[in-house]
């Protein structure tokens, strides 16, 4: 692993386990007292604002509902405080009308669970052939074209950075694909919680889509509908790819 890689793995604190050991930490709220621990150990003693792409929003939220419930002695509560503003991009925040329905949850869990065994399987067989990252990018080039072409992508297979970003892409499954895996299991929605939107406040959180993005597009929608005083910010013409096209 890339040193950065292994950064984060130790803050996750799975660097010397194996992927069936370490499925359990990656999870959304594994995955935020991970982040919020690390950045106390470096001491930073209070962030202005969290920002979080995707599932990275995801993890945001949970940083700041854990927040609310922190003890003083924890240090958490004094790292995010209720002046701690939050960006969220393409993400998403649960469920505003709070309905459960048993039979889309086990649609969701299995979709997502036989995704992460196709990672899986790519990534196990990428390492056991010894691929180079441009051998990887083939291995994973049908896949990464699959999932890129969902609506929710918009326009990026046309952009000009898609071959630059379906490398890397490559290069993140090969190295990672089992932790990635692991991640797509334990942040699957039925599986987490689905109320992170009612933590934080409305009048200090930005929520930004793009407006080939129907899905999160209209998540946003909804969360202004429930919540007047957000933020919400469509950028025309661009997808879910928010880092990359905006």
């Amino acid at each position: 692993f890339s040193s950065p890689v292994q950064s984060l793995r130790k803050s996750l604190g799975i660097e010397e386990e194996t992927p069936d050991e370490a499925d359990d930490k990656l999870g959304v709220d594994a995955m935020a007292k991970a982040v919020s621990a690390a950045l106390i150990e470096e001491d930073i003693k209070h962030i202005d604002a969290i920002a979080g792409y995707s599932l990275g929003g995801r993890v945001a939220l949970a940083m700041k509902r854990n927040s609310l419930t922190a003890t003083e002695s924890e240090g958490l509560s004094k790292l995010i405080s209720d002046e701690t503003k939050v960006v969220l991009l393409s993400s998403w925040p649960g469920d505003f009308m709070q309905t459960t329905d048993s039979s889309q949850d086990l649609e969701r869990r299995t979709k997502d669970d036989v995704l992460a065994s196709k990672i899986r399987s790519l990534a196990n067989r990428s390492v056991f052939l010894g691929h180079s990252d441009e051998d990887a990018a083939m291995l994973f080039s049908d896949f990464l074209s699959s999932w890129y072409g969902a609506p929710l992508w918009g326009k990026l297979k046309k952009d000009p950075r898609f071959e630059s970003v379906v490398f890397r892409r490559s290069k993140a499954l090969k190295r990672r694909g089992n932790d990635l895996a692991a991640a797509l299991q334990q942040c699957s929605p039925p599986r987490c919680r689905n109320d992170d939107w009612r933590g934080v406040d409305p009048s200090k959180t930005l929520y930004i889509s793009g407006g080939l993005d129907e899905k999160y597009t209209a998540i946003g929608q909804k969360w202004k509908q429930v919540a007047p005083d957000i933020g919400v910010e469509t950028i025309a013409e661009k997808g879910h790819a928010l880092l990359v096209e905006a």
